[in-house]
C-alpha cells in the first residue's frame, strides 16, 4: 500500500508542477521569484523524487530498530539520495533492485517515472548553474564600469529599451544596465532581450532593488529608470501590483543611495501613490522625478507646438478669434489635455471652446469632480473681462461609431483643433479618419492629431492619402520613439525653463522642484504658456520687469491671472477665504481688481522670469 500512496502522489506533485509552471510562465507579467517557473519545477521535481525514495528506504531499514528511529533515518537517507540525484550521483539501479518484487504495472510504472526525475534534475542543476554564472558574469562586467556613467533600467520592455538605446547612440561611453531580465516564451520579449544584448548592455536577473549598485565612482553618474510595463491594462489588480512593485524599489533605491552625489531616480507612474511616495521620500542628494507619461506627451506638444492653436483660430465678429477644440477620449491623456487647455488658451484677443466626448456615461460627472470650480456654472462658458475665458462641454456615453456622435461633430462648424486618444492605435486611427470625413462635410479643415504607439506604424501613415490623392493631413503624436527619448526624459527643454521659473522665486530650492509636483506642474505650465506669450506678440513679455512700460505690466499681471486662475481650477483648486491646500482651496482664486497691489505685482513675476 506504502508504495501505490508514495506513487500516487509523486505523480501527482510532479504533474502540478508541470501544470503551475506552465500558467507562471503564460502570466509574463508577474515576477515573484518564489514562483517563477523554473523554481516552481525544481520544487516538483525533488519532491517526487524525495516521496518516490521513502518507501524504497522504509524497506530497507525494515526491522533496524524502533520505528521512530527508522522514520528518521528513512527522511534522512531520502532527502540525501534525492540531492545526490541532482548532483548527478545517484544510483538508478538500486530503483530497479527494490521495486522488482512489485506487481506489474507498479514494477514498470515506478521505475518509469524515476527515469523522468534522474533526467530533469541534471538539466535543472545545470540550467541553476548557468543562471548563476551568467548574475556573476554581469556582476564582473558591472565593476569595470566604475569610473564611466552608468543607466540602470529596472526591467526589459518596449520603452525601456527604447530609452536605452537612445541614450546609448547619444553617449558612446555609457554603460547600459538591464535588471530583471528573465527568459521568457513570449516571442517579443525574448527578441528584445537579445536586443539589449547585442548593444552590449549588462543584464542582470534579479530585481532592481536586490542588486548592490553602491560599487560606483562617486564622481560618475548613476541613473535609475523604473518603468515596468503594465501587462494587462484592463485589470486593475495588475495594474496596482506593478506601481506597487515600482514604489517598493523607488524607495528602496532612493533610500540606499540618498548620501550619494550624481544619483538620479526616474519613476515612471500616473498614481497618486507615486506622487506621495516622492515627496515623502527622505532628504537627500539625489534627484527624483516621476514621470507621467501622458502629461509630458501634453506639455511638450504644447510647448513646441501650441503656437498653432492661435494661429489657427477663427473670428467669432466679436474681435475675438475663437480656439474650437474637439478632444476623442477623456483618459489620460484627453483629462490631461482639456485641463492644459483651460489655461494655455489663456491669451488676450481669444476665447476657448472644448467639445470633449467619451464612452464612459459618468465621464462629464468624473471630471467635473477632479475639478469642480472649472465646470461651475460661475465660470463655464461665463465670459467676464479679466476674467479665464472658456465653455467645456463634456460629452458623456458617446461612441464614435454611433450616428449620434456623428450629429454631434457636423453641428461643430468652427472647430480648429482635434485630438483623438481613445484607445489602441487601429481605434485612434480610425476615428482621425472619420473626422477628417465629417469636417469636410461641414466645410472645415481643423488640425488633427491622433496617438499612435507604433513608430513603424506613423512613419508608415505620415503621408496617407485616398485614392484622388487628397492627403487626410493627420498628425500621429505619442510614439514610442518620440516619447521615450533622451531628449524628453533626461535633456528636457521644457523641465529646465520651468526649473528656470521655480528658482526665480525667492527662497525656492531646486530640490522642490523635483520633488513636489504641485511645484514642478506649476512652473512648467508657467514656461508653456511664457513661450505662447511672445508667439501671439503680447505687449512687454519679451523684456524684463525693469524694462516693461506700467501699461505693459498692468497687460501682463492681468493676462498672468486670469491664467493662473484656470490652471488652479484645473488642478482641482476651490475659492475659500483661507487657504488650504490640503483641501485644494485657495484666497487668490478671484477677479483681479479685487487683488491687494502685492498680490497683484506676484502676477508680474512669472511673466518677467523668462530671461
Amino acid at each position: 500500500m506504502k508504495w501505490i500512496i508514495c506513487f500516487s502522489l509523486a505523480c501527482a506533485l510532479f504533474i502540478f508542477a508541470i501544470i503551475f509552471s506552465m500558467v507562471k510562465a503564460i502570466k509574463k507579467g508577474e515576477k515573484l521569484s518564489v514562483f517563477k517557473p523554473f523554481y516552481i519545477m525544481v520544487a516538483g521535481v525533488f519532491l517526487s523524487a524525495f516521496i518516490l525514495f521513502i518507501p524504497i528506504y522504509l524497506d530497507f531499514f525494515e526491522g533496524t530498530g524502533i520505528v521512530a528511529s527508522k522514520i528518521f533515518k528513512t527522511i534522512a537517507i531520502s532527502l540525501h539520495t534525492t540531492i545526490r540525484l541532482f548532483a548527478i550521483d545517484s544510483d538508478f539501479e538500486m530503483v530497479t533492485e527494490s521495486t522488482r518484487n512489485l506487481d506489474a504495472i507498479l514494477r514498470n510504472a515506478y521505475p518509469a517515472l524515476f527515469s523522468v526525475l534522474y533526467v530533469l534534475a541534471p538539466i535543472l542543476t545545470f540550467g541553476f548553474i548557468l543562471s548563476f554564472f551568467k548574475n556573476i558574469i554581469a556582476s564582473f562586467r558591472y565593476g569595470f564600469a566604475y569610473n564611466k556613467d552608468v543607466y540602470v533600467f529596472s526591467e526589459v520592455n518596449e520603452y525601456s529599451v527604447t530609452l536605452a538605446k537612445d541614450i546609448a547612440k547619444n553617449h558612446k561611453k555609457v554603460v547600459i544596465v538591464f535588471t530583471d531580465v528573465y527568459k521568457s516564451d513570449d516571442e517579443r520579449t525574448a527578441e528584445l532581450v537579445e536586443n539589449v544584448q547585442a548593444f552590449g548592455a549588462i543584464c542582470f536577473k534579479k530585481d532592481i532593488s536586490l542588486i548592490n549598485f553602491a560599487f560606483h565612482s562617486k564622481k560618475s553618474k548613476l541613473a535609475f529608470f523604473i518603468l515596468n510595463r503594465i501587462q494587462t491594462e484592463n485589470k486593475t489588480t495588475a495594474i496596482n501590483s506593478i506601481e506597487d512593485e515600482n514604489i517598493k524599489s523607488f524607495t528602496k533605491l532612493s533610500t540606499d543611495f540618498k548620501d550619494r552625489d550624481n544619483t538620479e531616480i526616474y519613476l515612471f507612474s500616473r498614481s497618486k501613490h507615486s506622487d506621495l511616495a516622492i515627496t515623502t521620500a527622505i532628504d537627500s542628494k539625489i534627484k527624483v522625478r516621476r514621470i507621467n507619461p501622458s502629461q509630458s506627451l501634453v506639455y511638450c506638444d504644447l510647448y513646441e507646438n501650441g503656437d498653432k492653436l492661435f494661429k489657427a483660430a477663427k473670428e467669432d465678429g466679436t474681435g475675438k478669434k475663437v480656439i474650437s477644440a474637439v478632444i476623442i477620449g477623456m483618459g489620460n491623456y484627453g483629462t490631461t489635455l482639456v485641463k492644459s487647455l483651460a489655461w494655455f488658451c489663456q491669451m488676450d484677443g481669444y476665447t476657448l471652446k472644448i467639445n470633449a466626448f467619451d464612452y464612459d456615461k459618468d465621464a462629464e460627472s468624473i471630471f467635473t469632480s477632479s475639478c469642480p470650480e472649472l465646470m461651475s456654472q460661475e465660470y463655464n462658458g461665463v465670459y467676464v473681462k479679466d476674467e479665464a475665458e472658456y465653455f467645456i462641454k463634456i460629452h458623456s456615453g458617446m461612441n464614435y461609431l454611433t450616428k449620434e456622435f456623428d450629429d454631434v461633430i457636423e453641428s461643430i462648424k468652427d472647430a480648429t483643433y482635434v485630438f483623438v486618444g481613445i484607445g489602441s492605435d487601429e481605434k485612434n486611427i480610425d476615428c482621425a479618419v472619420k473626422l477628417r470625413m465629417l469636417f469636410e462635410r461641414n466645410g472645415v479643415h481643423p488640425e488633427i492629431n491622433a496617438v499612435v504607439y507604433n513608430t513603424e506604424q506613423k512613419e508608415a501613415l505620415l503621408n496617407a492619402y485616398n485614392f484622388k490623392k487628397q492627403p487626410y493631413d493627420i498628425n500621429y503624436i505619442g510614439d514610442i520613439d518620440t516619447t521615450y527619448s533622451e531628449k524628453v526624459i533626461i535633456d528636457n527643454e521644457l523641465e529646465q525653463a520651468g526649473l528656470k521659473i521655480h528658482l526665480g522665486y525667492e527662497g525656492a530650492a531646486e530640490s522642490d522642484y523635483w520633488k513636489f509636483e504641485y511645484n514642478h506642474r506649476s512652473s512648467i505650465a508657467s514656461a508653456i504658456h511664457n513661450k505662447a506669450r511672445i508667439a501671439c506678440g503680447i505687449k512687454g513679455v519679451t523684456k524684463t520687469k525693469e524694462e516693461m512700460t506700467e501699461g505693459e505690466k498692468n497687460i501682463i499681471k492681468r493676462l498672468e491671472h486670469k491664467r493662473w486662475n484656470a490652471y488652479m481650477r484645473s488642478e482641482g483648486y476651490v475659492h475659500r477665504p483661507i487657504r488650504n491646500d490640503l483641501g485644494k482651496a485657495h484666497t487668490d482664486l478671484v477677479h483681479y481688481d479685487t487683488l491687494s497691489a502685492e498680490k497683484q505685482d506676484l502676477d508680474l513675476k512669472v511673466g518677467a522670469y523668462h530671461k
